[in-house]
């Protein structure tokens, strides 16, 4: 079995200027996990995942582009990890 045999051929995709809560609203609405990023010409020059908006700089990303720059972005706790 090859990538071709399992790849998504209809690719919904964002512009580098695309602001943060749009990206979201296009993973929510057809329920992917991850956007390519391409420019002008249709080029890949990276990917947003549902990782990298839980990253602080994503989380920051996601308050400024709501229009609420003045809040910060709720804490995270750390991950319990058994013993």
């Amino acid at each position: 079995m090859q990538a071709k045999d399992v790849m998504t051929v209809k690719v919904v995709s964002v512009s580098e200027e695309t602001p943060i809560h749009d990206v979201v609203g296009l993973l929510l609405k057809y329920r992917i996990s991850a956007v390519p990023v391409v420019d002008s010409a249709g080029n890949v020059v990276g990917i947003v995942s549902e990782g990298d908006l839980l990253q602080p700089e994503g989380l920051q990303g996601l308050m400024m582009s709501s229009g609420r720059p003045d809040r910060k972005p709720p804490a995270i706790p750390p991950t319990a990890c058994p013993s």
